[in-house]
């Protein structure tokens, strides 16, 4: 039963975009990952139901010195088991565990005895040394009826989380008699059936029991959180689009008084090969009281970020992408329609009407953003203003060619949204006014009639842009077998822009 924390809080890091090397090139955004009690109890309720249906727990090497110095190794415990975690007090970093085992069943890989024992024998003072190895122990208890409970509390002290037991009982069925198969023995003679004496007396003794029980379960709990600590502070970056890179940074982890777990760190944004030089840093300008607040798990940045990635994008030539004249409706009407094209675009006769041209749709000016706002319904918007540039090309020959180049101030509302695993960036402008200019590489191939409607083309234009989003996939983090870590949301704050996170069983 490998831990579901471990498996979980890899919280990996995704942002909205484009790439990163911290304090040198691109984009830096300085942030926190907050990791809230509601959503660490989700995760216990995933968790439990991954716990119930698991066959077999490895747990930790164990050793004991009564009522002999011995050691086990490659433990492992066999279900089924029905284990449930009560969070309803996990705001204050407490967690209560029951787990019951009807019928304990624990293999051993290696089991070792080594100890001096002093033995008197007829008034006469023995030393024994017991040494013996055996591989392939098992241990087994029908009906045995173990209840384990308690209740766990976790603290950050010293640069690390510590567990500990708050209160602990165990309970058993005392008439349960263990069948104990030693595997195969390295002894001395005579050594075997004390082996076998020992073992058969202490998975008997209660006392005995709940002490390994106790510090077994105890010694799961730590390992779990010092794993979560290294995922927690491990450096993750994730490639977005072709060449757009996110990497996340965690610097410092903290515990909060509100339950709040805080990794401190920097978000880092670079476009492979881009020219644009030094290293950006947009620095937290929200307080701890800010993020004591937070409601759910996710990313807080500074309040500006998302003008700050729309700049940078822009600049690095990110912001752009690609569409076919096939998928515009109005550019594929008028290819179709000979005798609308001599009134609209009368150089579109020259072509023939199955022809596909390619349009590059992107940012001629850096996005400037206005106040934002959250949308009902999920998803944020902005007061938004940019010059859009559009490049099309047109077959000339064996090869596409430029042909003509668009302009346009775009003033109007940018939302940004996140669904079904995609980041949409929609833009909703009322009025267009279009510049146009044919390009001389295709006038150098053939003569150009260069006189169109600008207005009815600009009216085309503003449909397309005010119904097409500009998507990309929003990757989700694998948490282990079955788990993932998704960005929910796109939140502008009055205090902050958030980015929140949830955990999804598949």
């Amino acid at each position: 039963m490998k831990s579901a924390i471990q498996k979980t809080l890899t919280l990996i890091t995704l942002m909205l975009s484009f790439a990163a090397h911290a304090d040198t090139d691109g984009l830096n955004l300085e942030g926190d990952l907050m990791i809230h009690p509601d959503q660490i109890s989700t995760f216990f309720n995933i968790s439990t139901d991954k716990i119930k249906t698991s066959s077999s727990w490895d747990w930790a090497n164990l050793t004991f010195t009564q009522p002999y110095k011995t050691a086990w190794s490659q433990v492992q415990a066999k279900g089924p088991f029905d284990i449930q975690f009560d969070t309803k007090n996990i705001k204050n970093q407490e967690v209560a565990f029951t787990l019951k085992w009807a019928s304990p069943s624990i293999s051993v890989g290696q089991f070792e005895i080594h100890d001096v024992i002093q033995r008197n024998m007829g008034g006469v003072n023995i030393t024994l040394h017991l040494d013996g190895i055996c591989s392939n122990m098992s241990v087994n208890l029908p009906n045995a009826n173990w209840i384990v409970s308690g209740k766990m509390r976790y603290d950050y002290t010293a640069k690390r989380f510590l567990v500990s037991w708050k209160d602990f009982q165990f309970s058993m069925n005392d008439s349960m008699v263990p069948a104990v198969d030693l595997g195969q023995c390295q002894s001395a003679p005579g050594l075997v059936q004390k082996l076998q004496e020992t073992v058969q007396a202490v998975t008997s003794d209660k006392m005995w029991l709940r002490d390994v029980l106790r510090e077994g379960v105890l010694s799961w709990a730590q390992d779990t959180m010092d794993s979560l600590q290294v995922q927690l502070m491990t450096e993750r970056t994730v490639e977005i689009r072709e060449g757009l890179m996110g990497t996340w940074h965690p610097k410092v982890i903290s515990n909060m008084d509100t339950g709040l777990i805080r990794i401190a760190g920097q978000f880092s944004l670079l476009q492979k090969g881009s020219q644009v030089s030094g290293g950006s840093l947009v620095t937290r300008d929200y307080s701890e009281n800010i993020l004591r607040a937070v409601t759910e798990s996710g990313f807080v940045f500074p309040k500006s970020s998302m003008q700050h990635i729309l700049a940078y994008a822009q600049q690095a030539g990110s912001l752009q992408y690609r569409v076919n004249s096939s998928n515009v409706q109005a550019l594929k009407s008028l290819m179709a329609n000979r005798f609308l094209q001599m009134f609209v675009w009368p150089d579109l006769l020259k072509f023939p009407t199955t022809t596909q041209f390619y349009i590059d749709l992107a940012g001629a000016t850096s996005p400037v953003l206005g106040t934002g706002r959250m949308l009902q319904g999920g998803g944020s918007s902005y007061d938004f203003n940019m010059v859009m540039a559009a490049h099309q090309w047109a077959p000339g020959g064996a090869q596409y060619v430029p042909y003509m180049d668009f302009g346009a101030p775009l003033v109007g509302q940018l939302s940004a949204k996140i669904q079904n695993g995609q980041l949409a960036l929609q833009i909703t402008t009322k009025k267009l006014e279009m510049s146009t200019a044919f390009r001389p590489e295709f006038s150098a191939i053939r003569k150009v009639n260069t006189w169109l409607s600008t207005s009815l083309i600009a009216s085309s234009l503003k449909d397309f842009v005010n119904k097409t989003p500009f998507t990309m996939a929003v990757p989700s983090w694998a948490l282990g077998e079955g788990m993932s870590l998704q960005m929910r949301d796109v939140q502008v704050h009055d205090d902050s822009f958030r980015i929140p996170l949830e955990f999804k069983s598949h």
